[in-house]
Order: structure tokens, then sequence, then C-alpha cells
């Protein structure tokens, strides 16, 4: 693969990982989109259901107030009647009917919008008198006195009492219309008081038979007097009880819903009485528990009457322009005069709770990415080592071929020169192309074992023959066997074998190649000027061996790959420096066999510095 594709592959993957990593912002972003709307849908459902059961809470409590109410004013008029003294009719009169003038009852029933609504086929009731009265009949007279008496003491209506006019004839035909059918089913019977369900009034009514025996005891009983009636020593089960008829019933509960409805629509009361707290937070609490909303929150009350301040908080002290920046819900909404009571929610941790809901989606984008991008890395990775893996290979081939070549030819011109009869007549001549043909044959043999170490060390088939090794005798070894090229460069060698022990743990054989190793590469690269050095200085559990040059040095690239197989410092197109690559790869190896270390210091043109630490 050539250079250029490589870099259009790179680019390509970029852009496909820069995609991908667009798509998948996008996608969590709708996702936290869908999450927020969803929450903010189920907060103000919520709120809604709140309200709403805040009105019929109220409702409830207003109708259990009136309804006791009734039954407190029903009990104290059972107690007057029964401390009441009861009254004896006068001897020599009798109760006789009365009876009504027809005109007089026909023009009343048809001005009274009662009975034009409750067409419940006349039954009414009608008591019977208590006096005796000879004439039976109402004259004209009396029937407008009692017209002209009703009619002074209903008030005129007026402006304030419109709406409840109002709201009590639009209450009177729509509840008593449904009540028609319900009250055609009462029977006609007698009640508890002696009274009649009569027929449909027309033009005539009856009253009532009398009762023509009094009870004996009633008529024995002495009269009682008393100026207040102390009902707590009443005992309530002895009292004379009333049963309702179901149409009493109804008219009750009519009554009471209407005063209930005319309360809610006409009063005005402050928004403090018509919430109760502990109501509204356990409403809030169960409403947002349904809805699966389970994190904390701060709610508020604010009131028309004071619209700049909260008239109550949950959390006393907490800040209001955290409140108003949260949900809000009118209360009481059906009220006829529009009211601005609000309630307001507040979730302090709704960011993290909404992150928490996307959080599968947010860390599985994360986890694809970067595995995306690890991929996409370690791909790029293989194809880059891959093509300089394959360039220094082809640098191996072409310094190998190049390094057996030359003995190959000298060989060969050494063997040419053995066949010719003068150099075969003469032994000195002989014996020196027979010295060359061995030591090009020793320097062949010497690269193919660098070749074939290199193998052996890459699978692992490498054994150390471990024995006590003498490091000053070694290197004094190398030293002397190099001497002639650093002879032949003008150069110099320095040694400083300062180390008080000397003796280390090892293969003789491999550590004798890394001192040669180390000490022919400062060789070849010290340039014009050859000035090697080696010294040796003891530790606490090792040796240390340093050996420097002032060559030409390397730059912090060449230093992160000169370990690496194949690789030498590039010297531009002049092939003056041979070898394999394989040395300090080579030198590397025996040292971690060692369990030592290996250290390098150099900068272009001052020269490098290769520390060797050995174990005891």
């Amino acid at each position: 693969m050539t250079q250029q594709k490589i870099r259009w592959l790179v680019v390509l993957m970029s852009l496909a990982l820069i995609g991908l990593v667009i798509f998948q912002v996008v996608g969590v972003r709708e996702t936290l989109n869908a999450k927020e709307d969803q929450f903010d849908g189920s907060v103000t459902e919520a709120l809604d259901a709140v309200a709403h059961k805040l009105e019929k809470t109220e409702v409830a409590v207003l109708t259990s107030r009136r309804l006791a109410a009734e039954r407190r004013k029903e009990k104290l008029q059972q107690i007057a009647i029964h401390d009441r003294p009861a009254k004896t009719e006068p001897k020599g009169r009798k109760a006789s009917p009365r009876k009504a003038d027809p005109a007089t009852i026909q023009r009343y029933a048809s001005h009274s919008p009662i009975v034009q609504q409750w067409e419940f086929y006349g039954r009414v009731t009608v008591p019977s008198d208590v006096l005796n009265r000879t004439n039976g009949t109402l004259t004209d007279a009396e029937m407008h006195y009692v017209e002209e008496y009703y009619r002074n003491e209903s008030p005129p209506l007026n402006p304030d009492n419109r709406l409840r006019s109002e709201l009590e004839k639009t209450y009177d035909e729509t509840m008593f219309r449904n009540l028609r059918k319900d009250v055609e089913s009462v029977k006609a019977r007698r009640d508890s008081v002696g009274k009649f369900l009569a027929n449909r009034v027309v033009g005539d009514r009856k009253a009532a038979p009398v009762r023509k025996h009094m009870p004996k005891e009633a008529a024995a009983k002495p009269k009682v007097t008393f100026s207040r009636p102390r009902v707590s020593r009443i005992d309530s089960a002895r009292l004379p009880h009333r049963h309702m008829t179901e149409f009493e019933k109804a008219e009750q509960k009519s009554r009471v819903m209407r005063e209930v409805l005319l309360d809610m629509f006409t009063n005005d009361r402050p928004l403090n009485q018509r919430v109760d707290m502990a109501i509204l937070d356990s409403l809030l609490k169960n409403e947002m528990s349904i809805r699966g909303i389970s994190i904390p929150f701060e709610y508020g009350l604010r009131s028309d009457d004071n619209p700049h301040d909260f008239i109550f908080t949950s959390s006393p002290g907490y800040r209001e322009d955290r409140l108003l920046d949260g949900y809000s819900m009118q209360l009481f909404p059906s009220d006829l005069m529009a009211t601005d009571n609000m309630l307001y929610v507040y979730f302090p941790e709704r960011q993290s709770y909404l992150a928490q809901q996307v959080w599968t989606t947010l860390v599985s984008s994360v986890i694809l990415i970067l595995v995306m991008a690890s991929c996409f890395y370690v791909a790029m990775s293989t194809i880059v080592r891959q093509k300089k893996l394959s360039d220094m290979k082809n640098d191996f081939i072409n310094n190998m071929t190049h390094e057996f070549k030359t003995p190959v030819s000298t060989i060969s011109l050494a063997t040419q020169m053995l066949s010719d009869e003068a150099v075969a007549a003469s032994p000195s001549m002989l014996n020196r192309y027979l010295g060359i043909i061995r030591d090009e044959n020793q320097r062949l043999g010497s690269q193919v074992e660098k070749v074939l170490q290199a193998a052996r060390f890459d699978r692992g088939e490498v054994r150390m023959m471990r024995d006590q090794v003498d490091l000053h005798e070694l290197i004094e070894t190398v030293v002397h066997s190099l001497s002639p090229q650093v002879e032949a460069r003008n150069g110099v060698m320095h040694t400083n074998l300062g180390a008080k022990q000397s003796i280390v743990t090892g293969d003789e054989v491999h550590l004798t190649n890394l001192i040669f190793n180390l000490l022919d590469n400062a060789i070849k690269y010290s340039g014009e000027v050859t000035d090697v050095s080696v010294s040796t200085a003891s530790s606490a559990d090792g040796v240390r061996v340093t050996i420097s040059d002032k060559g030409i040095g390397m730059t912090k690239e060449n230093l992160r790959h000169i370990f690496e197989q194949f690789y030498r410092v590039p010297t531009g197109n002049v092939h003056d420096v041979k070898g394999f690559g394989l040395g300090l790869s080579y030198v590397k190896k025996i040292v971690e066999e060692h369990k030592g270390t290996i250290r390098v210091d150099s900068a272009p043109g001052k020269g490098s510095t290769f520390e060797v630490w050995l174990p005891f």
C-alpha cells in the first residue's frame, strides 16, 4: 500500500468517525428532548389533577359543613318542640276544615314558581286546623293580607343580589327538572304529623280530617314553662323523631347543594382558607407518584390579593425566583370571577433526573464511539506500522544483500587469484588469499548468525547459559578486538574500569555480543573523529557500564525507534554505515533477559551515551 492510499484511507475513516459522533450526539439530544417533553407533560397533568381535586375537596368540605349545620338546626327544632307546652282546645269549640277561595288558590298557583316547576300530580300537604273556626273559608281581604305580607317580607333585589337570584333560578330549573321523576315515585301516605298528600290542587283543596280524640297523656300533661332550653341535658335518644319523606329529603339536599354552590360562586374567601396545606402536599405527592415522578420538589401558593409574595411555600425561606422558574397552574379555574390564584412547583434535581433517564443511551453511545475510535486508531496504527515494517524489511534486505555481496565478491576474487599459476607458485601469495577467504567467510557467518539470533529471539527460543562472568575481562577482550578499527580511523578509545565488583551472573557469549555491538555502533557513528570511552561503576546491587562517543548523535524521534528490529538511523543516500538494523534490538533483548536496564542520552552533533545496568 502506497503512502498516498494510506492518507486517503485515514481521511475517509476520520470523516466516518466524525459523522458517527455527530449522529450519536443528535440522537442523544433528541432523546433528552423527548424525555423533557414527557416530564413536562406528566407534571402538567399532575398539577391539573391537583387543581381539579382541590375544587372537589372544597365542594365536599362546604357540603359537609352545610349538612352538619342542617342537622344541628333540626336537632334544635326537635328540642324546642319537645319542650313546648301542650295547648288544649277550648271546650265548646271544634276544629273544622277551612275552605279557601278557588280563585285565590288558582291565582296563587299560577304565580308560584315552585308550583309551576313541580308538576308532580298535586301531591301537596295541607295541615289541619287546630282552632275551631266557624267560618271555614278565607275572605278576599284575608287572602289579600297574606299576599301583601309575603310580598312585603321579600326584600327588593339590589345589584349585589342579582347574581344570587339568577343562580337560584338556574339552579331551581335544573335541579327540579332532574328531581321530577324521583318525586313522582313517592306514593301518597300519611306522614308523622298527620298530613296527607292530597290530589293535585286545581280550584279547590280538601282539609285533612281532624283528630277527634286527644291522648289522655297529652290532656293530663301539666303546662311547663322555661326561659331557655338546656340542650346539654336533653337525652336525644328520647326525643320524638320525625321521619322525613323522600321528597323532603330531596328538597333538603337540593337546598344544601344550592347554598353550597352559592357560597362557592359568590363568597370571596381567601386562598389560605380554601386550600388545606396538608391536603395539597398529599395530593401533589400522590399525583407525582402515579406518573412515576419520584424526585423531590418545592411548591408555593400565590394569591391574587398579593401577587408579589407567596402566602405559603413548602420550605420556609426557599428562593421564590426558583419557584417562578418552575411549573405553574391556576387554582379554582371554575370561579365565576377570574382569579390569579397560582400554584408553583419547582424540581431542583430536574436536570440530573432527565440525565438519568437518558443515561443508558448516553453511555451506550459513548462506548460505541470509543470502540469505533479505538478500532480506527488500532487500524491506522497497524497500517502505518506495517508500512514502516515493510520499509524496514526492504532496507534490511538491501543492507543484507550489500553485506553478503561484499564477502561473496571478495571470496570469488580470491578464488580466481588462487587459480593463477603465479599465485599458486608463491607460498606467501597463496597464504594471503587464503586468509582473505577465511576472514570474509567468518564475516559472512557472523552476519548470518545475527539474522538467525533475531529470529530465535522473536520465537523465544534463546536459552541463556548463566555463569559467573567478569565484565572487566570481557570489556578488555572486546576493546582489544576493535582496536584495529579505531586505529584505522585514527581514533582513540578510553577505558575506565572503576567498578569494585565486576563479576555478574549471565551468559558470557551474549554479554560479549552486547558490549561488542555497543562499541561497534559508537565507532561507526563517530563521524570524522573517533573518540570512544568505556567506564564501569559499582552500585548497591549491580554494575553500571557506560559507553559514550562524540559522533553525529540522534534526534528524539530516532531515540524512540532505535531498539526496533531493522531500524537504522538515517544517514542520507550514502551507504557508508554497514549493518542490518538488528544490533540495538539484540542488545535490548539481552539486557532484559539478564533483568537489567538500558538508557540512552543523545543530541544531534553532540554524540550519544548508552548506560547499561546489570544485576550481580
